[in-house]
């Protein structure tokens, strides 16, 4: 595994304790559960990059069309991938069966999507699709644009780019403020239609769009959830 560190990684403990929060709010938040799994869908193909994908790696490929024969998690935190490893939670070792059973070739890269000096995201190319869960919301206009441009030039013709944000912060202060902490820089989370504004202006075709807004917002600690998809339709590339 490529390894890249930064100044503010997580520790193991934090990415543990939010693993486990995970699971739990998966059985309490029925309908944001549903509707997180309908959308992942969307991705499809033999080679699948989930960016930030933190320590859910494994869980989204359960609920993909198919299995790929190649998927790559990109995250800038080591223990992400340190917990994945190690961790003997009984979801999480399911989703690990569930990729060697199917022959899927999992790939960790850890590192910035910005950071060109990792060769494994600066050449990276012919990407059937590129998944994003509640990782592009994290960044303000210019970097998001930035990462989005990464994403362009990763996607073959026809590729698919998948995004999954939540909008509308509810969360408690202390919650918000560890959250910040580790690499997480707009408290706010770019919304949903400037996420479909940006996204388009780089030249990506918005194919799907929809919002779930939560029933039980304040408990939940966001509003809703945004999932939308979009097309690569041409074979250019860009220079960011």
């Amino acid at each position: 595994m490529q390894k890249k560190t930064t100044d503010s990684q997580a520790p193991y403990e934090y990415i543990q304790d939010y693993y486990e929060a995970r699971i739990k709010r998966r059985c309490k938040f029925i309908g944001a559960r549903e509707f997180y799994e309908q959308q992942l869908k969307h991705v499809s193909g033999d080679k699948i990059i989930n960016i930030g994908c933190g320590p859910q790696l494994y869980d989204d490929l359960r609920y993909f069309s198919g299995s790929p024969k190649e998927y790559m998690g990109l995250d800038v935190n080591l223990q992400n991938f340190e917990f994945m490893k190690n961790s003997s939670n009984q979801f999480l070792l399911e989703g690990k069966r569930l990729a060697l059973d199917n022959s899927v070739n999992v790939k960790s890269i850890c590192g910035s999507i910005f950071d060109s000096s990792i060769r494994e995201i600066s050449e990276l190319s012919n990407v059937d699709c590129v998944l994003s869960v509640g990782f592009l919301g994290i960044f303000e206009e210019e970097k998001f644009k930035k990462a989005v441009c990464r994403i362009f030039n990763w996607l073959k013709n026809g590729g698919k780019f998948v995004n999954l944000s939540w909008c509308g912060n509810l969360q408690h202060r202390q919650l918000l403020q560890k959250r910040l902490q580790y690499q997480f820089n707009n408290k706010d989370n770019t919304d949903h239609d400037n996420i479909i504004k940006f996204t388009e202006e780089i030249g990506l075709r918005m194919t799907h769009k929809k919002l779930f807004y939560v029933p039980n917002k304040e408990e939940y600690g966001w509003s809703a959830i945004s999932a939308s998809v979009f097309e690569k339709i041409d074979s250019s590339t860009i220079t960011n």
